[in-house]
């Protein structure tokens, strides 16, 4: 990355987590308005960071809500969320230290690191009914033969990168990895998809038992710089 490169993810970074004042803010605002490339590399950004950081802080904010239940509490649900939104990379890490070391087992590592990526594509409302063709929502309910299915009925040709994306991650989710991969590896470099893609890619490596591949598409993850380079390292040291 260039300097100016790192001054903008850096900037990203400290908007996404809310580390701004007033001030900061409006100036970055007023950044993103001035530049239409900008807002276009900060659009990505904040798609991919919401990727990464929704799945994780889902967990912890279902079971913050069933302790509200249990203890009798009254506190709202939206609190519960943004502390659980707000805790999610610290739970994270904290059950990577706590859980796993270094030789750890392929699969133990697998069931650590794995989780569907989640619907940013059009997110489930739950206070709606779920429409039979809305093929993202049954992708969201973990309905993920009926996603493949639903998928398959098209015209390969005109799939699109999150068509592909989000095939691939169902037939992953079905365990089922050699489609899976075939779906990531069609995903460009020029694809919002494609750093997750990537990721995924090396999990499906680390499910195999694939060590010297794994190691080779983890590495290719960290020289890149980007979202998932962290979780590269991690998984790397933890082989």
């Amino acid at each position: 990355m260039t300097e100016q490169q790192d001054e903008n993810t850096e900037q990203f970074d400290r908007y996404m987590l809310d580390q701004m004042d007033e001030q900061e803010k409006a100036r970055f605002l007023e950044k993103l308005e001035a530049n239409a490339q900008l807002l276009k590399e900060f659009e990505t950004y904040r798609l991919v960071f919401q990727g990464i950081n929704f799945s994780a802080a889902q967990e912890l904010k279902e079971k913050l809500v069933a302790r509200e239940k249990m203890l009798g509490t009254s506190a709202s649900y939206s609190r519960y969320w943004k502390v659980a939104a707000a805790v999610a990379l610290l739970a994270v890490a904290a059950f990577l230290v706590t859980w796993l070391t270094p030789g750890s087992s392929d699969q133990d590592l697998y069931s650590a690191y794995y989780e569907p990526y989640p619907n940013i594509v059009n997110p489930l409302d739950r206070s709606s009914p779920v429409s039979d063709d809305d093929v993202f929502r049954l992708y969201e309910k973990g309905q993920y033969q009926q996603t493949v299915d639903y998928f398959r009925q098209r015209d390969d040709s005109q799939f699109t990168d999150t068509t592909r994306f989000y095939l691939g991650q169902a037939h992953m989710a079905l365990g089922e990895m050699d489609p899976a991969l075939k779906e990531f590896d069609k995903i460009p470099a020029s694809s919002i998809f494609f750093e997750s893609s990537q990721w995924y890619l090396s999990l499906i490596h680390l499910k195999r038992n694939n060590r010297d591949q794994l190691k080779q598409q983890l590495e290719k993850i960290i020289g890149q710089n980007g979202s998932y380079k962290k979780k590269a390292q991690e998984l790397l040291i933890n082989l």
